[in-house]
């Protein structure tokens, strides 16, 4: 004989089950524990790693950037003051009379000089600003 047949019949009644409604089903958990927290672990750790690697390789990556960019903005400094000497030599031999183009000349060509020499040395300023930072 059974104990308690009315419980049985009963749980039609119960309110959860006469609105039709049921719970959410939960995924059922996984069989290993240690997969889900692994993954975050791992991430975590992905976060950390480049959280401190990035900055590591950044900066030197930047310095030399701008090492490299004054380098060539000094190589234009150098060819562009031969040619500003040359135009100042022929400027010393010209006479005083005809003094209009080779001034022009002059300082058409001492622009570029003066303007990669600037820009070289404000390069080479922010890469060592960059490495004492």
């Amino acid at each position: 004989m059974e104990p308690a047949p009315l419980h049985k019949h009963n749980q039609l009644y119960y309110r959860q089950f006469s609105t039709g409604t049921t719970p959410p089903k939960v995924k059922d958990p996984p069989i290993c524990y240690d997969n889900g927290v692994w993954q975050r672990q791992a991430v975590r750790s992905g976060r950390r790693f480049v959280k401190h690697v990035v900055p590591a390789v950044v900066k030197p990556t930047r310095i030399l950037w701008n090492q490299f960019i004054g380098f060539l903005f000094m190589i234009f400094a150098v060819f562009f003051a031969f040619k500003t000497g040359r135009l100042v030599v022929e400027y010393a031999k010209h006479p005083p009379a005809d003094a209009a183009t080779p001034v022009v000349n002059l300082s058409i060509a001492a622009i570029p000089t003066l303007v990669a020499a600037w820009f070289a040395i404000t390069s080479f300023l922010r890469a060592r600003r960059i490495s004492r930072s």
